[in-house]
Parts: C-alpha cells; sequence; structure tokens
C-alpha cells in the first residue's frame, strides 16, 4: 500500500498545480510540467531556433527528458521495496 501512495503522491502534480501560487513551493512535477508545456508553445510558436524542424525536435527532446527526470526516482526506490511489494501480493494471493 506504500508503494501505491508513494507512487500516486509523486505523480499527483495537478492539486499543486491549482492551488499553489509560490513558485519556490511547486513540487518538480509541476515544473516539469510547465517545462514541457513551454515546449509545446514554442512549437505552435515558431520558437526562434532555427528552422520549424529543429523546434520540434527540441520540443520532443525536452518531452523525453522530462519523462525520464519523473520516472528516475520511482526506478531507484522500486527495487529495494519490490521484496516486500511481491510478498503481500503473494500472502493477500486466493490460494486454491
Amino acid at each position: 500500500m506504500v508503494l501505491f501512495y508513494a507512487v500516486s503522491f509523486w505523480n499527483s502534480w495537478f492539486a499543486a498545480f491549482l492551488y499553489m501560487d509560490r513558485q519556490d513551493l511547486l513540487p518538480v512535477t509541476v515544473y516539469l510540467r510547465n517545462l514541457i508545456a513551454g515546449a509545446t508553445d514554442a512549437t505552435q510558436t515558431g520558437g526562434g531556433l532555427g528552422s520549424a524542424g529543429d523546434v520540434v525536435q527540441s520540443a520532443a527532446t525536452i518531452q523525453s527528458v522530462t519523462i525520464v527526470l519523473t520516472i528516475l526516482p520511482i526506478l531507484a526506490v522500486y527495487p529495494f521495496i519490490q521484496r516486500y511489494f511481491v510478498s503481500g501480493i503473494m500472502l493477500g494471493a486466493v490460494k486454491g
């Protein structure tokens, strides 16, 4: 249960996005969401880089990097918690 709660807490950017107005208190996921939104806006307006292909490529790169940065902490913690996760599933399994 703790693992599921931790993952849902890590991914809960929407409440902070709606209710927090101080930039220094925003969680990392909101910052990364704003970074993706800025990259998407740059592709729609033309950016300021070279050609339109360069802008689309840099936006895709920014999106890929933010996805990796969002997933990396959970992937780093999961191997240490996996044994408890598996034993909890086996304990609660229906034996026939």
